[in-house]
């Protein structure tokens, strides 16, 4: 299992604004200035409590691996059948 999106930290970004004047949340890494915006009708605190989770969306992922990795070789793999899977839909396999 190997993640093959952007590398990188991931952080949040400038607000930016589009063309209906709605506000959104850029997140973006060290190598890409705008990976992706954050936009919802949720008001400001939601927007935010988004794109903070997927500015951690790349160090979940990697703890997520290592978990499935020790599971592996230590639990009974029934007992994290549902993390395997969403890793494996995050991988898109």
């Amino acid at each position: 299992m190997e993640f093959e999106g952007t590398e990188g930290k991931w952080e949040i970004g400038e607000c930016v604004v589009n063309e209906f004047g709605a506000l959104g949340l850029s997140i973006s890494s060290e190598n890409v200035k705008q990976l992706a915006t954050v936009w919802g009708v949720g008001g400001y605190v939601e927007r935010a409590a988004n794109a903070h989770l997927i500015a951690a969306a790349p160090e979940l992922f990697e703890a997520a691996i290592k978990v499935i990795k020790w599971t592996d070789e230590n639990i009974s793999k029934t007992e994290f059948a549902v993390l395997r899977q969403a890793i494996n839909k995050a991988l898109n396999k």
